[in-house]
This record gives C-alpha cells, structure tokens and sequence, in this order.
C-alpha cells in the first residue's frame, strides 16, 4: 500500500493467511482515506527517547521542565522507558500506577504523574505515532487527588503569630488570615 508520502509500504504475513494481509491492507487504505492513518513504524521509537525530546520542546517555564524531566526519570523511564511507544497499552498504565501507589506516593503526585504522562501520549498521538492513547482506555482511572478540607487558625493564633513578626511583615497575616491569600501569593 502507499502511505500518506506516497512512499510504498509493505508488511508481511505467514503463508495461508492471505485473508488477514487483504483485510489489514483494506484497514489501512480506509484509514489513509479517514485521516486517521498511523504509520505502524512510526510507533516503534521508545517511550524514554520521544519523551526526552517532548519534554526539551515544551514552552514551560524552566523549573517547571525541571521537576517533570525528574518525574519522569525517576518514575516513569524505569518501568516504560525501554517500552515502543506504540506498544504501550492500557494495562501497563494502570500496573504503572498501582506501582507509584505501592510506593506509598500521595494521590496528588500520582494525579500530577498521570496529567504528564497522559500529556506525552497525546503529543504523539499528535505526531501520528500512534492511532490509540493508552490513558484514554475505560480501565484506566485517573488518579483524584485527596482534597484537604482547610481549617483556619483560630483568631488568638492570629494575633499570636501577627505580634511575632517584624512590623514591615505583619500585613502578611491580614492578607493570608482576613483575605484568604496563600504564601505565594502575599509574598
């Protein structure tokens, strides 16, 4: 068949099984004609090396790549990083999640690790590297963060914590105490 280039492509089959090379070149005629068509070689570089460069091209802010290269070199690479990117199934996304829970990391980082992972799948979704997202399968679940429920100071901790600082830096506790700002923010 021609690919999308219009360069011949060719994939073999064991003898007897001409039904099966006629159905999957059909398939792949009709996704060349639906758009929808993923070269099956296309798939074969490997999670590490395709996430390496997806994550240098990304426009964050550098900190931001920083802790995700991290992430990902320490979470991720060890289990799919040898893995063909267009290999990689729904199932070894939910063990790679029951692995991060085994490890006792919290809802939240496994929410974060989720979002980034699933993120680079669908970049090479976008690349045409593979017609299907792991992460979208039925059976994977979305890890949901633990919600903290927020529980203010009481007001004499307040006043405690107020009278403590520096004058120049008491306007912190009116912001974070009467406006509900975070650190970050009143900083």
């Amino acid at each position: 068949w021609l690919g999308p280039d219009g360069q011949e492509r060719s994939k073999s089959f064991p003898d007897g099984q001409l039904k099966a090379a006629q159905s999957w070149k059909a398939n792949q005629e009709v996704d060349l004609i639906r758009g929808t068509y993923v070269d099956p070689k296309a798939g074969e570089i490997t999670v590490k090396a395709f996430a390496t460069n997806w994550l240098a091209d990304l426009d964050i802010d550098e900190l931001s790549r920083e802790q995700m290269e991290m992430r990902f070199r320490s979470r991720v690479f060890p289990y799919l990083g040898a893995a063909q990117i267009g290999r990689v199934k729904p199932s070894a996304i939910r063990t790679l999640d029951r692995m991060l829970r085994d490890a006792d990391l919290s809802d939240r980082y496994r929410h974060t690790l989720f979002g980034n992972v699933s993120a680079m799948f669908t970049a090479a979704m976008d690349d045409n590297l593979i017609s299907r997202h792991p992460c979208a399968g039925k059976s994977v679940k979305k890890p949901k963060p633990a919600r903290k429920k927020v529980v203010p100071w009481p007001e004499d901790r307040v006043w405690a914590v107020q009278g403590a600082l520096l004058e120049r830096f008491r306007v912190l506790v009116d912001m974070g105490a009467g406006l509900g700002l975070r650190q970050g923010e009143c900083l």
